[in-house]
């Protein structure tokens, strides 16, 4: 099995359990969700809410890039 076979499963795996970690925590400990943010101003969340989507874009974006790259290399 190759680097690139095995990245992109661990990959989705992986992060499928980050979120799903994520979420149930969430979930389960409702009162706990503002102590998580460690004081930071509301302002400040939406910010860094809405960061992480553009950084999860440029990352699937880099792991179909280096795909395609690793395709036509092999």
């Amino acid at each position: 099995m190759t680097n690139t076979s095995i990245f992109f499963p661990v990959t989705l795996v992986g992060g499928i359990e980050v979120l799903g970690s994520h979420s149930a925590g969430l979930y389960l400990y409702p009162d706990q969700r503002t102590a998580l943010w460690g004081g930071i101003a509301e302002n400040w969340r939406t910010l860094f809410i809405s960061s992480k989507f553009s950084i999860a874009a440029g990352y699937l974006i880099f792991c179909y890039t280096m795909r395609q790259a690793l395709v036509r290399w092999l």
